[in-house]
């Protein structure tokens, strides 16, 4: 029970981070939720659904990996898609926290992001840089 209680006050905090690096961050009024994390309500018939994991690199990762680990990450995201679906929203949003892309990747991510399609139902999908507060868009509607 503990975990869950950490694992909800840490996404709160990344959700917080997010909202206030990413200027684009629709007002309204935040819920926490399960599957998906959290939900914005923006009116009444309208919200979006905010799933938030976390990407973890505990080495130096060349492109190739770096591409693979983000594709795993959004593939178990998908999987779990109906059951966010559960909680009828117009727009899913996925945010991928990582720690510091600086310390462990060496090229321009940006440049392998624009070259790529991440098939995905989420509406967008951000990779969120805690240590720069830098978000990079995985996909935009």
């Amino acid at each position: 029970m503990d975990n869950r209680i950490n694992q909800k006050l840490e996404e709160k905090q990344f959700l917080a981070l997010f909202r206030k690096s990413y200027e684009d961050f629709p007002k309204g009024k935040i819920y926490a939720s399960e599957s998906p994390d959290f939900i914005v309500k923006l009116g009444k018939k309208k919200s979006i659904g905010i799933e938030i994991t976390r990407f973890i690199l505990s080495s130096k990762v060349v492109h190739q990996q770096f591409i693979d680990n983000l594709n795993e990450i959004i593939d178990k995201k998908n999987e779990k898609f109906l059951l966010y679906q559960k909680k009828v929203c117009n727009n899913y949003w996925l945010i991928i926290f990582v720690e510091d892309l600086r310390k462990f990747v060496n090229f321009s991510i940006q440049n392998i992001i624009e070259k790529l399609d991440f098939n995905s139902n989420f509406d967008k999908i951000f990779l969120f840089d805690m240590q720069s507060s830098k978000t990079y868009f995985l996909k935009d509607e």
